[in-house]
């Protein structure tokens, strides 16, 4: 059993009930089940596992009330953590982490921001030197924790401010959204493919398999493609009527499982676009019921997202 020792130099600083819903998580935020103990402002976590865990902890920040903080990774060891060192070390973090990741997004950082990071940082670093003097510390990281908010405060509001001052059409809204409909399911379909492919040769030896499935899986993708320009189409010239996209998924599938057994009409069956795709490897690769599948898709495409520019209100 893995046991994590914090010292509360401040125990009067402890929000109500906060030692009972303290919890430790594993790096990717997963809760372990733990049992708290405090004893005369000794807080002990105990659990089933020994790994490097992050603590959450509900902490009274002035001006605020409760918050709950989450410290950085912590290993287990013997000498007691600082609890409001570690709250401030993990605040301070997660901010500048999140900081980092929307500028890669294109976020222009206020320098109002940096300035509050430093300072907060700078007191840290007060703290963190010198644990020795645990009230000391403990009174340098709230300050820290303080700022950091802040900090996350302004952050927060300028991201906002920077997204909603961005202009975006529903056109580009659905083209988006379009890219990944269309290209997540090549990639999906190709992955499939290679591996029906590398399994078959790496059983039978036949290398040449590999392509053959490859190709197999990808001529599924236009009847794919249909769906998703019907669905547009519908979404566009019609947005009441888009939930027929799902019963037309569901004709398609009653077709495809169930046609010859309920022994359909032919002109049923040429309904789903399913029926029209080659039998590619054990028939010939049709190339023109392919060509006719994206032709549909690209003017269903197209017919939907001039319905959406007709109300576009970006």
């Amino acid at each position: 059993m893995g046991q994590f020792v914090f010292h509360v130099p401040r125990p009067e600083r402890l929000a109500p009930g906060a030692v009972e819903r303290a919890y430790l998580a594993s790096i990717d935020g997963i809760p372990w089940e733990c049992k708290c103990e405090w004893d005369d402002g000794i807080l002990t976590i105990e659990r089933d596992t020994r790994e490097s865990g992050n603590l959450y902890f509900c902490w009274n920040v002035p001006g605020r009330g409760q918050v709950m903080l989450c410290s950085g990774s912590l290993m287990e060891r013997e000498r007691p953590y600082n609890l409001p060192v570690e709250l401030a070390r993990g605040t301070i973090n997660r901010l500048r982490n999140q900081a980092a990741a929307w500028q890669t997004a294109g976020m222009i950082i206020p320098p109002k921001f940096e300035e509050l990071n430093s300072r907060a940082a700078i007191i840290f670093a007060k703290a963190a030197i010198g644990q020795e003097q645990p009230e000391q510390a403990a009174k340098h990281s709230e300050e820290a924790i303080r700022i950091s908010l802040e900090a996350a405060d302004l952050l927060v509001n300028e991201y906002a401010e920077q997204v909603l001052a961005t202009p975006v059409s529903r056109v580009r809204f659905a083209a988006s959204h379009l890219t990944v409909a269309f290209g997540g399911t090549l990639v999906i379909l190709l992955l499939v493919g290679l591996g029906f492919g590398g399994t078959a040769a790496a059983v039978t030896g036949q290398t040449e398999v590999v392509w053959q499935s490859v190709v197999g899986a990808a001529v599924f993708a236009p009847a794919v493609w249909l769906l998703v320009g019907l669905t547009i189409a519908a979404i566009g010239l019609a947005p009441r009527a888009s939930a027929f996209s799902w019963a037309f998924l569901g004709i398609c599938f009653v077709i495809g499982m169930f046609g010859q057994l309920l022994d359909l009409p032919t002109w049923v069956e040429d309904i789903s676009p399913f029926q029209h795709v080659p039998p590619y490897p054990a028939g010939d690769l049709g190339v023109v019921p392919l060509v006719a599948l994206v032709a549909i898709t690209g003017g269903l495409t197209a017919l939907g997202l001039a319905g959406l520019r007709r109300r576009d209100i970006g």
